[in-house]
């Protein structure tokens, strides 16, 4: 299952906190504790193991373990997996 925001910055992982961060809040922190803005990071998510998935990958993931239906999201929109996942499909 999906547990948490993540992106990964010059080979680092940054993960907030689980099942109540976004990204824009994962990057005001990272922004806080390192001084580094990721724009070019690689904006995911990670799972209970703590593996990395891309949005595309993530929302594939969601899909497959039940959290999300294809047409179906809280917020944002319908969830579509060609699009990738977003923290609204979730919490």
């Amino acid at each position: 299952m999906i547990t948490a925001v993540a992106i990964i910055q010059a080979g680092r992982l940054f993960v907030g906190k689980p099942n109540v961060d976004r990204h824009h809040d994962l990057i005001a922190q990272i922004v806080r504790d390192t001084g580094i803005r990721p724009v070019n990071g690689v904006q995911g998510f990670v799972d209970q193991t703590g593996r990395f998935y891309n949005r595309v990958e993530a929302g594939q993931h969601a899909l497959a373990c039940g959290q999300v239906a294809v047409g179906h999201s809280n917020i944002r929109h319908a969830f579509n997996s060609r699009i990738g996942l977003f923290s609204e499909d979730l919490w």
